[in-house]
């Protein structure tokens, strides 16, 4: 404990901004996202070896950084060989005299298959790949981590391993093991002054992804469930990486970051007002005359004079906020329409609001923001809701689904929503769950795009 004190105090005295002195080794660093991370670090200072597979792509990007002044040395490995991973560290070592301070496991492949259709072969390839990889190279690089007194370990994640990204399980498993590896090291090795953490990108553009996004539809739809509305850059994940790396980021080990546009912590939001998603609504005050009708999404700022805030709300919202609106329970005729989030009311809606089921046979984007059957649930429990109301109070609720079931109870009618939002918190938006046939393979081994 007292030699972590040390390590403490020296990393004051030291530039808490530059990586000059340091160095590193990053993994499928000739093109994408590695390409960025290799020259952010050489840009910082570091000396940097970095291999990918294919030989001439290696010396094309070499004269490349040297002619930048780069300090920058580079082999071909496939790292999804164990004996060229061993001699891979063996080179780093040499090169480095047995001290390394970064390393960054940056190669990733994945194919997006639906798992009944996953074969034993591409399930293996992409766990030896992704994280055995990973793994391995970090159990050769401690030694050398530990040596060099400050020791990093970045791992390249995916948002598919914090959330769902549809018919990828086996691509989000290994992203998911990555970032609870980095957990764990961070734990297992801070006694060593060694951290670790992992970056998790959504689309970005690289090589392997910007055939996929040159695809209007398919870049829309990326855009319209992000935030920020546009596909991140290279240099937006790298930096990251790099100020991972920083003397500044000294007291920071064991997270998974997302680099994502907000992409992950999106709800029922759409970048663009859509009739067909979810419905960002300027919304008239309490005290306003105007007639609020669901059915209505304004693209601009409220008309001068009036009072009121914006807020977002869905098919779902508005439906199910309907149906309690009609059963009086508010005195000011207002409905909460946020699931469970910060409270945000409405003032009554139309009835003539359209049934969610009526879409169905649509290509409707709120309705792949559920998982499957939440959204023929909530149809049923509403019905159930208005048949108890024209019943006297007697529950006409399907038998085979349960004369109890949640949405079918006035008590209870906040459920549905809260039951919305906890399958939306889990369940990504991915472009490719619209066309899965255009789905690209995720990298090539030597970058990855998410």
């Amino acid at each position: 404990m007292c030699e972590m004190a040390k390590t403490g105090e020296s990393l004051r005295d030291k530039p808490r901004w530059n990586l000059g002195g340091t160095t590193a080794l990053v993994t499928g660093g000739s093109k994408g996202l590695g390409e960025a991370v290799v020259e952010e670090l050489a840009m910082l200072g570091a000396r940097v070896h970095t291999c990918a597979r294919d030989q001439t792509q290696l010396q094309e990007s070499l004269r490349k950084w040297q002619a930048k002044g780069f300090q920058v040395t580079t082999s071909v490995c496939d790292v999804s060989s164990r004996e060229q991973r061993e001699k891979l560290m063996e080179t780093v070592s040499s090169l480095f005299q047995g001290k390394l301070n970064i390393l960054v496991n940056n190669v990733g492949w994945g194919k997006i298959t639906p798992t009944t259709e996953c074969t034993a072969e591409e399930f293996s390839f992409t766990m030896v790949t992704n994280l055995e990889s990973a793994f391995h190279l970090s159990q050769l690089a401690h030694p050398l981590l530990k040596a060099s007194g400050s020791g990093n370990i970045v791992f390249m994640s995916s948002v598919a391993g914090v959330v769902n990204l549809r018919v990828s399980s086996i691509y989000g498993a290994t992203k998911g093991a990555m970032n609870q590896l980095a957990r764990n090291l961070a734990c297992e090795w801070a006694s060593d002054n060694i951290r670790a953490n992992s970056v998790c990108p959504w689309y970005i553009t690289t090589p392997t992804t910007k055939s996929f996004l040159n695809d209007k539809d398919v870049r829309e739809k990326v855009e319209n469930v992000t935030p920020m509305g546009r596909v991140g850059e290279a240099n937006e994940v790298s930096s990251l990486v790099a100020f991972l790396c920083l003397p500044a980021a000294s007291y920071i080990t064991g997270q998974s970051i997302c680099v994502d546009g907000g992409f992950t912590v999106n709800g029922f939001s759409y970048k663009a007002p859509s009739p067909s998603g979810p419905l960002a609504v300027d919304v008239p005050s309490a005290s306003s005359s105007d007639n609020f009708h669901g059915t209505q999404a304004s693209k601009n700022t409220p008309d001068e004079g009036k009072s009121s805030r914006r807020v977002t709300v869905s098919w779902l919202a508005c439906r199910l906020g309907a149906s309690q609106a009609h059963e009086g329970r508010s005195r000011d005729k207002e409905i909460m329409v946020d699931g469970g989030g910060d409270g945000s009311v409405l003032p009554e809606t139309d009835r003539s609001l359209p049934d969610v089921s009526e879409m169905t046979d649509k290509r409707h984007p709120i309705r792949d923001l559920f998982p499957r059957g939440v959204i023929d649930r909530v149809n049923e429990g509403v019905r159930a809701r208005e048949g108890e109301k024209r019943n006297g109070g007697v529950s006409n609720a399907d038998p085979d689904t349960g004369g109890d079931d949640e949405f079918a109870t006035g008590d209870n009618s906040s459920n549905g929503a809260a039951i919305l939002e906890a399958g939306v918190a889990t369940e990504g938006v991915p472009p490719f769950s619209f066309a899965r046939d255009a789905a690209p393979v995720v990298d090539d081994s030597d970058d990855e795009g998410i």
